[in-house]
């Protein structure tokens, strides 16, 4: 028997990696949890924003201006759209493109045009085009120098709407043009590295008592971030998969109705409703909402 292995070396031309996360909380208990933190395709930037302009139009509708103030800022979506344009200009190349990298039917375009009129506001001479997997395994090369181009434009940023699943890898040459990208000199967002770091696999991995002792070593840093997180626990047919199981089924109410998404830039308020086991907008089991802060 002759066993053969295929072995990929990666090397890196980029060091520069953007990274517009997205921290999802969820009410536990009336503390704030964080769930998960995404990594890709962090999307509802566009459409918080405008629900913000929304109730705040609402308020002046009905002749409440003095409840203004209980309308917090949401600088979502200029936050990342700036953040994208920092990294076109780290690339350094005034005649790059920004790439969206989008499904193959997306539900999803208002949100992503939010993002390509934001850019084009804020810097008109910044070109951002789309195109699918199956569409950069046809369109797609790389120069000598590792620039990735793309129907004749060199391409700075390349910000993954898609290939966050493998159903969006249809065959061979889509994970092919996906390794194309990684291996120019487009600054991803995200980099696979940030892309498998968002992962609740990774995610769960750190959950794990010890773990975080490698990346932090203040005790008061290390209690405050557990504080913060909930329980992740894996479903896989083992005793600790078996285990969890069992938790859930102990324990299967649970008290948050709102999940509240933030970011340093700005916020999104997802609601849903007590009995849904997921907060998905596409889906129809969640709606876009946006707070309205009181004092306790």
């Amino acid at each position: 028997m002759i066993v053969m292995a295929r072995v990929c070396i990666m090397v890196w031309f980029q060091r520069i990696a953007l990274g517009l996360l997205r921290c999802d909380y969820m009410l536990h208990e009336y503390t704030l949890k964080q769930v998960e933190m995404n990594t890709i395709a962090s999307s509802f930037a566009g459409i918080s924003t405008a629900i913000t302009q929304l109730d705040r139009f609402i308020l002046t509708e009905i002749g409440r201006l003095d409840s203004m103030e209980h309308i917090p800022p949401n600088g979502a979506l200029a936050g990342l759209c700036n953040g994208m344009l920092d990294a076109w200009k780290m690339y350094n190349n005034k005649t790059a493109i920004i790439l969206f990298i989008v499904e193959d039917v997306t539900y999803n375009i208002c949100d992503q045009r939010f993002h390509e009129f934001e850019i084009r506001r804020l810097n008109p001479h910044v070109k951002v085009i789309r195109r699918t997997l199956t569409q950069m395994a046809d369109r797609a090369s790389l120069s000598k120098d590792k620039e990735l181009i793309v129907d004749g434009n060199i391409v700075g940023v390349i910000y993954f709407r898609s290939g966050y699943e493998t159903a969006a890898y249809h065959s061979q040459r889509e994970w092919d043009a996906r390794l194309l990208m990684e291996r120019s000199k487009a600054i991803k967002c995200p980099s696979i590295q940030y892309h498998l770091a968002g992962t609740k696999k990774v995610q769960q991995e750190l959950c794990k008592p010890g773990v975080l002792e490698l990346f932090f070593d203040d005790a008061k840093k290390l209690e405050s971030i557990r504080e913060l997180f909930v329980g992740i626990y894996g479903l896989e047919f083992d005793d600790a998969g078996n285990q969890a199981v069992q938790l859930a089924i102990r324990n299967p109410e649970s008290d948050a109705e709102h999940i509240m998404v933030n970011k340093q830039v700005g916020h999104m308020l997802r609601t849903k409703d007590a009995t849904a086991d997921e907060g998905g907008v596409a889906s129809g089991l969640g709606t876009l909402d946006g707070p309205f802060l009181v004092d306790d």
